[in-house]
This record gives structure tokens, sequence and C-alpha cells, in this order.
């Protein structure tokens, strides 16, 4: 997720920087022709402008769409985790543990059904806040990993909409937006929201060495190399 976004800005920065040159060659090429402010040399200037401006507003239109594609398809795929339903069975089991049936080293292994249901993880810290063994265990079997407030993980992806919304536009400007793309504006941003989406929609288990760009569909394909079986 997101990584269509930067591929696509990437794409949208070259475009920009091709239609400039290509602008400033023809401008260059005019001038050396005829003498400014002539009529023909006025009438071919504003020809050279408006084809300049269509290819940058073609560009802009065509990464634009993409970029909101893929920032609407995140936030859907957010939504539908909150929407997940609680795991049938998790009352049970809380009074399970309230009433000390469950043994310390049998947590693990109880609450392995629930970790990934983000529903459910919200009912095992607000139910178990108060008991004496507090959240201490069930922070230690479900991991904080890419657990996150519904509320935090919308902030996260809106970050993202404002950077490629001022990129878009900033590079028109030519004001420079090169950092966007070399720097972690926006990865750092889209890493948080892969965790939540990986850890809800895949497991627990693969969001610890995540890192961008890693297959979030197959996340077999990285997890068992960097974790081989025996």
């Amino acid at each position: 997720m997101f990584e269509k976004t930067i591929s696509t800005l990437q794409s949208f920065y070259d475009a920009y920087n091709k239609a400039l040159a290509e602008y400033e060659t023809d401008v260059a090429k005019l001038n050396n022709v005829y003498v400014q402010g002539s009529p023909f040399h006025k009438e071919t200037l504003d020809s050279i402008k408006q084809r300049y401006n269509r290819k940058i507003a073609a560009a802009f239109s065509e990464s634009n769409a993409i970029i909101q594609k893929d920032l609407a398809a995140s936030r859907e795929q957010v939504k539908q985790i909150i929407a997940t339903p609680v795991i049938p069975g998790i009352y049970d089991t809380i009074s399970l543990i309230k009433n000390h049936v469950v043994a310390d080293d049998e947590i693990d292994t109880v609450l392995e059904p629930y970790v990934n249901n983000y529903m459910s993880c919200k009912v095992l810290l607000k139910e178990l806040a108060t008991d004496p063994l507090g959240t201490d265990l069930v922070w230690k079997s479900i991991s904080h990993d890419g657990v996150l407030p519904y509320s935090e993980v919308l902030n996260h992806i809106d970050i993202i909409q404002r950077w490629t919304d001022n990129f878009l536009l900033l590079a028109m400007s030519d004001l420079g937006m090169q950092s966007v793309l070399q720097g972690d504006l926006i990865s750092n941003h889209a890493i948080t929201v892969n965790k939540f989406i990986l850890r809800f929609t895949k497991g627990a288990k693969y969001v610890k060495n995540y890192c961008f760009g890693y297959d979030m569909e197959n996340p077999d394909s990285w997890y068992f190399i960097i974790h081989p079986q025996v």
C-alpha cells in the first residue's frame, strides 16, 4: 500500500521536469531567431506556453487520479478492519482470565484466536485494564506491533494525503519537492498504516520485520526468508 502513490509522484516529477526542459529549450530557440515582443514571437510564445500547460495538466490529472484511488483504497481497508466484529467467545475468555482459571503460561495460547482482530484487542485491553493481571500479560500476548487507535491510523493517511497534494501543486510551481521522494515524509506514515493493515489482515507475526515495499498480499514470500523454517 502506497508504493503506487510514491512511484506516481516520481512519474509526475519526471514528466513535469521533462515538460519544463522542453519549454525552456523551445523558448530559448524562439528568442534566438525572432525579436522578443514582435507579433510572431508573441504568438509562438503563447503556443509554446499552451503546449507546456497541456502537458502538465495531463500529467497532473493522471497522477492525481491514481493517487486518490490508492488513498481511498487504504481508507476502505482500514474501515473494513474496524468494522470486523469481535471474535465470538471473547467475553467467556476474559471471564476465565479474570477468575484466574487461565495460568500465566497459558495466556498466549488462550488469546491467540483474538490477537489479529482489532475490536477484540480493544475489548481485551479495556476489560482487563483493572485486573490484577493488568494489561501487561495481555500486551505481551497480543503485541504492540501495528496496534493503533482508528483515529491515529486515519491521521497518518490524512498526512500522506496532504503531502501528495502539496507535491503535485508545488512541483507545478517549481518549488522543489524532491525531498518528498528521497526522504521519509511519506514512507514513515505509510509504514505505520501498512503495519496496522498487515496486522489485522494477515497476522501479527509479519509486522515486526515489515519494511516499506514488502509484499503485503503475500507476506510469506519475505517472512520465511527472514525467519527460515528449520
